[in-house]
């Protein structure tokens, strides 16, 4: 398993260095404002909540409009897997009572009585793999941003800002 790439923080100053030197040149465009698709309502809470995320975190500073149609497709396949996912353990559950009612009260409880209710397929592993691999390439994740050495940083408080400028400056007049 490949080892997850350290903050700039982490590194040491000559491993910082090199990987400043080492990086190549990218290929500039124009940055347009992008337009950001509204969440499905209809969407599964879960795929709803990473799309919600995704506007309030760091990395979609980065995003264009074609990310966010990447982002909005896959949460809408996280939201039909999960949906998925819970038709099949309604399924299974709805199977498993039948066949712990007598036959005689099947009928009574809403089954047939002759035939166990039919269990659909839930969710498909690969499918949930696929948006689980593009969720990756938006960065979605600390492992993911590192990966491509995207660091997310505090956000500078300007009241802290001036503290720290009126306390070097008292250290100053002070000749600390």
């Amino acid at each position: 398993m490949a080892q997850t790439p350290k903050r700039s923080a982490e590194l040491s100053r000559s491993q910082f260095n090199r990987r400043q030197v080492s990086s190549a040149a990218s290929i500039q465009g124009v940055r347009y404002a992008p337009v950001i698709p509204e969440p499905n309502p209809e969407w599964h809470y879960i795929a709803a909540t990473i799309y919600a995320s995704l506007r309030e975190s760091g990395q979609s500073d980065f995003y264009q409009s074609s990310d966010w149609a990447l982002a909005y497709s896959l949460c809408d396949d996280l939201s039909r897997f999960k949906r998925e996912e819970e038709a099949h353990d309604v399924a299974v559950a709805r199977w498993m009572k039948w066949h712990e009612i007598d036959p005689e009260d099947r009928k009574e409880q809403g089954f047939h009585p002759d035939f166990a209710p039919k269990i659909p397929k839930g969710g498909s592993a690969i499918k949930l793999e696929t948006v689980m691999s593009g969720l990756s390439r938006l960065a979605v994740t600390e492992v993911d941003r590192l990966k491509v050495r995207m660091e997310l940083q505090e956000p500078s408080d300007p009241e802290a800002s001036a503290e720290v400028i009126a306390i070097e400056d008292a250290k100053k007049r002070l000749g600390a």
